[in-house]
């Protein structure tokens, strides 16, 4: 149920004339929170809505719309489902002005595609196109996808890796996918001076000038400096969508608004000692049409808020 915005989404504005560009993440700040109430896969935004992907354990994990005003939605009713069966689906994408919406599958080296009657409305999304059976085995298990606005290629992520896959006819992933880059990134310092990996998502500015990832490198149970916390980085690029000329901006350390999921109480011994337990895990990030606001979200429960986090930033 999207209403139609001409020219207002981001990736639309990425192939008009006037690009616009996000702000740097040193300049925002956590301005809302709410429980989704289930765990999420990933998170994008169309010009009204903010598109969840739902984890569900049989793998049918849904990609549900909600309605988007500068706010928090509510997370009741949503507008649109769609289903995604057996997919196992993790990173979301727009290409082609929203004509299609692409999902990178977990546990494969699969990507689908759906076209959308109705740019940018789930809810009109039909024919499904897979990618072709030899896809590079680089790209195994995608945690976050995002399309250059010429549809030539795209970028996914796993682990510690950021790949570029090019495609031998613009949108159409069934026509065939090379691997013609692969980026380490855990020889990145954040801010806090932990190295930057276990990503699970990605995002480019529509001027492709700003790289921002979300990811949680340490998955270890005991809490130590900024270890273990999901975080956000902002990448600056020299050269527009070149990763190799990228250096850091600024990092979001989202830790304890995301703090953990199963905790246990500190080891007997004289204190002060860290709490022990798992890390919650930031799922996806994406900022609105307008640039101005980004969301993030969790894909476990925090044990001590008992929320599924929802983040909106300003």
């Amino acid at each position: 149920m999207y209403n139609a915005v001409a020219g207002s989404c981001a990736e639309q504005e990425a192939n008009a004339s006037g690009l616009i560009e996000y702000p740097d993440l040193s300049t925002l700040s956590i301005s809302d929170t709410a429980d989704y109430g289930t765990p999420t896969i990933e998170i994008i935004m169309n010009p009204t809505e903010l598109i969840v992907g739902d984890y569900v354990a049989s793998n049918n994990s849904p990609a549900k719309s909600y309605s988007y005003s500068g706010s928090m939605p509510s997370f009741g009713t949503a507008n649109d489902t769609l289903n995604l069966n057996n997919l196992l689906p993790r990173g979301f994408a727009w290409g082609d002005s929203g004509n299609y919406f692409y999902i990178g599958r977990s546990h494969s080296t699969k990507f689908s595609r759906f076209t959308c009657s109705t740019p940018y409305d789930i809810g009109t999304a039909g024919s499904q196109q897979d990618s072709p059976s030899n896809t590079p085995s680089a790209a195994w298990s995608p945690q976050g996808i995002h399309f250059h606005p010429d549809g030539q290629i795209f970028f996914a992520v796993e682990s510690n890796n950021i790949h570029k896959l090019a495609l031998s006819t613009a949108w159409q992933i069934s026509s065939g996918l090379t691997l013609t880059s692969t980026t380490d990134v855990s020889v990145d310092t954040d801010d806090f001076g932990d190295p930057v990996g276990g990503l699970t998502g990605i995002r480019f500015s529509p001027t492709g000038l700003k790289m921002y990832l979300s990811y949680r490198y340490d998955s270890s149970d005991t809490e130590t400096g900024s270890q273990g916390h999901s975080k956000l980085i902002q990448y600056d690029l020299s050269t527009a969508w070149d990763i190799s000329t990228r250096s850091v901006n600024s990092t979001i350390d989202l830790h304890p608004t995301i703090g953990y999921y199963s905790f246990t109480p500190p080891d007997p011994g004289p204190p002060p000692l860290p709490p022990s337990g798992v890390a919650a895990l930031v799922s996806g990030l994406d900022f609105s049409a307008d640039g101005t606001q980004l969301f993030a979200s969790s894909s476990h429960q925090d044990v001590q808020s008992g929320q599924y986090v929802m983040m909106l930033f300003a």
